[in-house]
C-alpha cells in the first residue's frame, strides 16, 4: 500500500495529465494522438530520458530530437514574437533515448505532433513537474492509465471497445491460478490484462487495430512487466500453434470471422473463437477467461458447442454482469471460465452478480469484491450439475437453474409440468374463410389477471396467411420474449385465427384453475433460445415446472387474493387523486405549453431571417449568394411547415397525436444531416449502440459489420455510417417525438450555450436499447454550462421550475416529461462528467413481437 506522500505525488500527476488531456484537445480533437504523445513523455521520464533543454542549438550527439514547437517554428520573427508573448524563451523538451530502446521509432513519431501544440506553455509546464516528481516506477502506469480512463470517458462507444473497464480485468485476475505462467490476450485492445495479472513469465497478445496497438505498447512500456510481455500487430486468424496455461479475452461482440481451422470451413463468431479453441491451444491443466454476451450462454447456434464443453467437464464458473457497465454497449454480459482441471463430476459455479455494482453518476461500475464474495457464499451462488444443464438442454442461462433454487412453495404444493395439463387442439391449416378475428402477439394479455378474451377482442382482418384456424377454447402463449398467458373461448360459432409465434393449449386437467395456471405461467421462469430475440421452443414450453395448491377450491381463491392485491398496488402507484389533480393543473397550462413547443421553430425562422439579412449587405461580394440564400429558405419553408403542422394539431382536442410506427433512426439521422451550425450555434452528431440493437434481435446498419470486421478507427465508421438507415421503431405521433427533441434541444440552447464568446457548442445524440425495459434509450448530452445543484429527473419535468440563472417556468421539461409519460415511456436528467444528459426511454414498438 502507498504512503501518503506516495499517493499525494499520484494524485498530483493525475491532476496534470488532466491538464495535458485538456489541452490537446484543442489541436488533436476525436483521436488517440494525444494518449501516444503522453506516453512518450511518461516512458522518458520513467527511464531517466526526460528533459529540457534551455539551449535548442545544442550539438550535444545524445539529444536524439527535440519535441519542441519552438525550435521547428520560430525562424520566423513574428512567431517567436508570439512565443515571447507567452512567455517562453529558447526553451525545448528533449529526448535522450539511445537509439538502441525498442521504443524509440514509435517516441520518435509522435514527437513530432507536438509540433502542433498551441499551448506550450502547458506543455513545458507538464514535461517540467514530471522530471521533477520522484515518481516509482508502477505511478507512471496508473498515470498512463488514468488517461485512458479520461479519453473512454470522453469518447464512449468508439474508444470503449478497446479499453475494457479496469473492474473487469480486476475479476479475472483475481481468479487466474498463480500457476498459469504462459499466458496468450486475442483481441488485446489496449492490453488490459497484460497490466493487472500480476504473476506471468510470458504474455502473448494480438491486436488488429494499429492505432489500438501503440497504445498497448506504451501501457506495457510503462509496467513493471514489459520484458514479459509480446504484443503482435495482427490478426487472430493467425492463430498461435503453441500451448498457454491460460487465455483471457474480451472479443468483439458478434462479428464474423474466417479462421482458417474453422470446424466445417463456415465463418465463426468473434465470441465463441476462444472457446473453440480452449482444448487444443492450454497445456494440460489450462484456463480460459472470457466475456461474452448471454446469447452465447442460451442460443441454440452454440447449443452444440456448451455441450460439448460442458460434457468433457471443463466448464468452471459462469459469471453474469450488470448490464451497461461497458462504455460502448448496454448489453448485459458473461464471463465464461473454462479449467481443465475441472472435471465432469465438479458443480459449476453460477452467480448472478446483475445487482452487484456502484453508480458514479449514472455510470455502473463492477463490484469485484462483492462478486468474488458471491462466489463462495452458497445464499448468493449456484451448483450446478452436468446433468442438470444436460436436462436444460446444455442451457448456461444462470436465472434458470437460480430460479429453481430459489422459487420456493409450501410443501402440500404439487409440481406439474405443463405437457400433464394440456394437449394439443384441433388447429385447421387449411379452411375456406377470407377474414376473421385475428391473433396477434401483441394482441394477448400484458396482465395474468386480465388473461379472458373473447374473440371478439382481437381485430377483424383479412390476411390469414400463416395463421391457423381454431374453434374451441384454448390458452394462447407468446413464444417470444414473454409468455402472455390469455385464455380465449373461442368456439365454432366464434373461430379465432392463431398467427404465428403463439402456441394453443387446451386444458386437459379438470382440477386446475385457468386463472392462477396463467398467473403461475406469468411468475415462472422459461428458459429461452434463439441468439438475438429471446424465443421459447414448444418444446421447452411443455417442460415448465409449474406448482399448485392441492384444491382447485384453493387455487382460485389465491388467485382472487392476488388480483385484489395487484389492483390495490397499481392504484397506489398510480396516486388518483395526484392524477386527478394533475389533470387540472395540466387543463390550466395546454395553452402556455403550446406556446412553448412553438418556441424553437419561431427562433430557427429569427436565425434565418438574420443570416440572410447578412448575406444580402454582402451580396456583391458573394459568388455564391443565389446558392446560399436558396438553402437559406428551404431551411425557412420547413421551420414554417412544422410550425403550421403545430397549429393544426393545436386546434385539435388531444393534447397529443395518433401513434404511429415511428423510425427514430431516420428521425435522429435527419436531425444531424439537416443541422446548420451557422443557423443553430452548435454541432450535433447521432450515433447508435449497434451491439446492443443485434444482441436484442433489432436491425443493426450495415457499416457497423463493416467496421467491426475490419476494426478500423472510429472516424472511419463516422463517414460511413450514413450508408443506411435501419428500422428502428416505436409507437409514438411523429410530431410529439419532434417535439419533445426540440424542447430538449431548446433547453440547451437556452440554459447551457450562454457564452457567446465559445464556439464549441456540441449536442451529441446516442441511441440504445434497454433491455431490462424492452426500451429505447436515447442520450441527449451538451457541453454547455452544467446543470444547476439540485436539478433532477422530479424537478425537470415540474413547471415554475427554474433552471440557475436562465431558467424559465420549466416548460420544457414538462412538455418532455408529459410526452414521454404518454406513451408510457420513462425519462432522467443528469451529468455525466462535464456533460449534461437528458435520457428519454420509450418503448420498443410491438411489432417486434410479431
Amino acid at each position: 500500500m502507498k504512503n501518503q506522500m506516495v499517493e499525494n505525488k499520484v494524485n498530483g500527476v493525475k491532476e496534470m495529465v488532466w491538464r495535458y488531456m485538456s489541452a490537446t484537445r484543442s489541436f488533436q480533437p476525436n483521436t488517440n494522438v494525444s494518449l501516444k504523445m503522453l506516453g512518450a513523455l511518461l516512458y522518458l521520464a520513467k527511464t531517466k530520458n526526460l528533459c529540457q533543454a534551455s539551449n535548442i542549438d545544442s550539438n550535444d550527439s545524445s539529444i536524439l530530437f527535440y519535441m519542441d514547437l519552438s525550435y521547428a517554428d520560430t525562424f520566423s520573427s513574428s512567431i517567436r514574437a508570439s512565443w515571447e508573448e507567452k512567455g517562453i524563451y529558447n526553451m525545448g523538451i528533449c529526448s535522450k533515448l539511445p537509439n538502441d530502446d525498442k521504443l524509440a521509432e514509435i517516441i520518435s513519431l509522435y514527437a513530432k505532433d507536438f509540433r502542433k501544440f498551441n499551448a506550450p506553455a502547458e506543455l513545458f509546464a507538464f514535461a517540467e513537474k514530471l522530471i521533477g516528481m520522484d515518481l516509482v516506477s508502477e505511478d507512471y502506469l496508473e498515470a498512463y492509465n488514468f488517461a485512458i480512463q479520461q479519453h473512454s470517458t470522453a469518447f464512449g462507444k468508439h474508444f470503449g471497445e478497446f479499453s475494457q473497464p479496469k473492474e473487469m480485468t480486476r475479476l479475472v485476475a483475481a481468479l487466474i491460478s498463480p500457476s498459469c505462467n504462459t499466458i496468450f490476450n486475442p483481441f488485446a485492445g489496449c492490453l488490459s490484462y497484460a497490466t493487472e495479472i500480476a504473476h506471468y513469465t510470458h504474455f502473448d497478445a494480438i491486436e488488429i487495430s494499429q492505432d489500438i496497438w501503440e497504445l498497448g505498447v506504451f501501457r506495457a512500456a510503462l509496467s513493471d512487466r514489459n520484458d514479459f510481455i509480446s504484443m503482435t500487430l495482427g490478426d487472430v486468424s493467425n492463430w498461435p500453434s503453441k500451448k498457454y496455461d491460460a487465455i483471457v479475452s474480451t472479443p468483439p461482440l458478434r462479428v464474423r470471422m474466417n479462421m482458417p481451422d474453422s470446424i466445417s470451413n463456415r465463418a465463426e463468431l468473434s465470441d465463441t473463437v476462444v472457446l473453440r479453441r480452449f482444448e487444443s491451444s492450454t497445456s494440460e491443466n489450462g484456463e480460459l477467461f472470457t466475456y461474452v454476451p448471454l446469447s452465447v450462454l442460451v442460443s441454440y447456434s452454440e447449443k452444440d458447442l456448451r455441450h460439448e464443453l460442458t460434457s468433457k467437464g471443463f466448464v468452471d464458473t459462469i459469471i453474469i454482469l450488470p448490464a451497461g457497465i461497458m462504455s460502448y454497449t448496454s448489453i448485459s454480459m458473461a464471463l465464461v471460465v473454462l479449467r481443465k482441471a475441472h472435471t465432469v463430476d465438479m458443480p459449476i459455479r453460477m452467480v448472478n452478480a446483475g445487482s452487484l455494482f456502484t453508480e458514479i453518476g449514472k455510470r455502473r461500475v463492477l463490484d469485484v469484491e462483492a462478486v468474488l464474495s458471491a462466489l463462495d457464499d452458497p445464499s448468493k451462488s449456484l451448483k450446478v450439475s452436468v446433468s442438470e444443464i444436460e436436462s436444460n438442454q446444455w442451457s448456461w442461462n444462470v436465472n434458470a437453474y437460480r430460479e429453481s433454487a430459489e422459487r420456493q412453495h409450501p410443501e402440500e404444493y404439487v409440481q406439474k409440468k405443463l405437457e400433464t395439463i394440456v394437449e394439443n387442439p384441433v388447429l385447421e391449416r387449411h379452411f375456406d374463410d377470407s377474414k376473421g378475428n385475428v391473433v396477434k402477439i401483441s394482441d394477448l394479455s400484458d396482465s395474468p389477471y386480465d388473461y379472458l378474451k373473447s374473440p371478439s377482442d382481437f381485430p377483424v382482418g383479412d390476411d390469414l396467411k400463416n395463421t391457423v384456424k381454431c374453434s374451441e377454447p384454448v390458452l394462447l402463449l407468446s413464444m417470444v420474449r414473454a409468455l402472455k398467458p390469455t385464455f380465449c373461448d373461442a368456439s365454432k360459432e366464434k373461430p379465432i385465427f392463431v398467427s404465428r409465434n403463439i402456441a394453443a393449449f387446451r386444458l386437459s386437467d379438470p382440477g386446475i384453475d385457468t386463472g392462477y395456471l396463467c398467473c403461475e405461467l406469468s411468475d415462472a421462469h422459461l428458459i429461452p433460445a434463439g441468439a438475438f430475440i429471446p424465443n421459447f421452443t414448444r418444446s421447452s414450453i411443455l417442460h415448465m415446472n409449474l406448482y399448485f395448491p392441492p384444491t382447485i377450491e384453493e387455487q382460485k381463491k389465491l388467485f382472487q387474493v392476488r388480483k385484489k392485491e395487484a389492483k390495490l398496488s397499481q392504484a397506489k402507484e398510480l396516486g388518483l387523486q395526484e392524477v386527478i389533480d394533475s389533470m387540472k393543473a395540466e387543463y390550466i397550462n395546454i395553452i402556455r405549453t403550446r406556446k412553448h413547443d412553438m418556441r424553437p421553430y419561431v427562433r430557427e425562422l429569427g436565425s434565418v431571417e438574420r443570416i440572410m439579412r447578412h448575406y444580402v449587405s454582402q451580396k456583391e461580394a458573394m459568388e455564391d449568394f443565389t446558392e446560399k440564400m436558396t438553402s437559406l429558405l428551404d431551411k425557412y419553408h420547413i421551420a414554417l411547415k412544422k410550425l403550421s403542422e403545430l397549429i393544426d394539431i393545436f386546434s385539435e382536442e388531444e393534447k397529443f397525436g395518433k401513434p404511429v410506427a415511428f423510425n427514430v433512426d431516420k428521425f435522429l439521422y435527419d436531425l444531424e444531416i439537416n443541422n446548420d451550425e451557422e443557423v443553430s450555434g452548435y454541432t450535433l452528431e447521432y450515433d447508435c449502440d449497434d451491439n446492443a440493437l443485434q444482441e436484442y434481435g433489432l436491425p443493426v446498419h450495415k457499416s457497423w459489420s463493416i467496421i467491426h470486421s475490419h476494426r478500423i478507427d472510429w472516424l472511419s465508421y463516422l463517414k460511413e455510417k450514413d450508408a443506411d438507415i435501419v428500422p428502428l421503431i416505436v409507437d409514438i405521433a411523429p410530431l410529439d417525438f419532434e417535439r419533445m427533441v426540440r424542447n430538449i434541444i431548446e433547453n440547451a440552447r437556452t440554459h447551457g450555450f450562454t457564452n457567446p464568446k465559445r464556439d464549441d457548442y456540441f449536442i451529441g445524440v446516442y441511441l440504445t436499447v434497454n433491455a431490462e425495459r424492452d426500451m429505447f434509450q436515447i442520450d441527449f448530452s451538451n457541453n454547455g454550462t452544467p446543470l444547476p445543484k439540485g436539478m433532477d429527473k422530479s424537478r425537470y419535468g415540474l413547471l415554475g421550475e427554474k433552471a440557475g440563472i436562465t431558467g424559465g417556468t420549466g416548460r420544457g421539461g414538462y412538455v418532455v416529461k408529459s410526452i414521454v409519460e404518454h406513451y408510457h415511456g420513462d425519462y432522467d436528467i443528469f451529468m455525466d462528467g462535464e456533460r449534461t444528459v437528458v435520457r428519454i426511454l420509450l418503448p420498443i414498438s410491438k411489432q417486434y413481437g410479431e
